[in-house]
């Protein structure tokens, strides 16, 4: 079965109120960022993905950075921050840095953390 992330790449990044539904909280839409991102990517020389605008499905919006890029797989975030500001209360969500094996697929992805 594909992911929620697999699904949106593949609907051109919307989400349904079913999707929204099935996800448990705003932890899970920070950890599958590409259904949030609204309009222009930064993207550094590697074409890596380091910066955008975000959407929420509540209506809340954000910004997305990387905070840490691999260097030894080019165009791979390790690491990065979102947040989500509603009604003037910002809130700060992180993916601390993976863990990749030498082929460069994620074998330990840390849980995200709110600040």
């Amino acid at each position: 079965m594909s992911s929620i992330a697999e699904r949106m790449r593949a609907s051109a990044g919307k989400l349904t109120a079913v999707e929204v539904a099935g996800l448990r909280s705003l932890h899970d839409l920070a950890a599958s960022i590409d259904v949030l991102v609204s309009g222009a990517i930064t993207r550094d020389a590697n074409g890596t993905a380091i910066g955008a605008s975000l959407l929420w499905p509540d209506g809340a919006t954000g910004v997305y950075a990387a905070t840490t890029v691999s260097t030894t797989f080019p165009g791979a975030v390790d690491a990065y921050t979102v947040t989500h500001v509603l009604a003037g209360v910002s809130r700060i969500f992180a993916q601390p840095a993976v863990t990749r094996d030498a082929n460069g697929a994620v074998i330990n992805r840390p849980p995200i953390v709110e600040s």
